[in-house]
């Protein structure tokens, strides 16, 4: 299962040096919107980074398809902190990565 992360070059550079090896650069919000179905089918894809400010500029019914999905998990981060990225990355891999042992 893989990590993606999709959004600005600005965006994406930080994933890109950490060692992500799926990445999507984007240049408008428009871009987004296009390259996401594409994304939310793809079955190798586990968890699916996106940048709060431009989940932001989706439409409502977007956003609720982004949140409901399971398979890939979409994870907005940025400004705001995501409350439930803990449940989220549970249900997508299976595992409590912060469950201690």
């Amino acid at each position: 299962m893989d990590i993606a992360v999709a959004g600005t070059d600005s965006f994406v550079t930080p994933f890109r040096l950490a060692g992500l090896k799926r990445f999507y650069t984007i240049d408008t919000v428009e871009d987004l919107k296009s390259l996401l179905p594409r994304l939310l089918s793809d079955k190798s894809i586990g968890i699916l980074i996106l940048y709060d400010k431009e989940v932001s500029s989706l439409s409502v019914n977007l956003r609720q398809k982004l949140w409901m999905s399971i398979k890939p998990v979409v994870i907005s981060i940025g400004s705001e902190p995501e409350v439930d990225i803990r449940e989220r990355i549970k249900q997508a891999i299976g595992v409590d990565l912060y469950a201690s042992k």
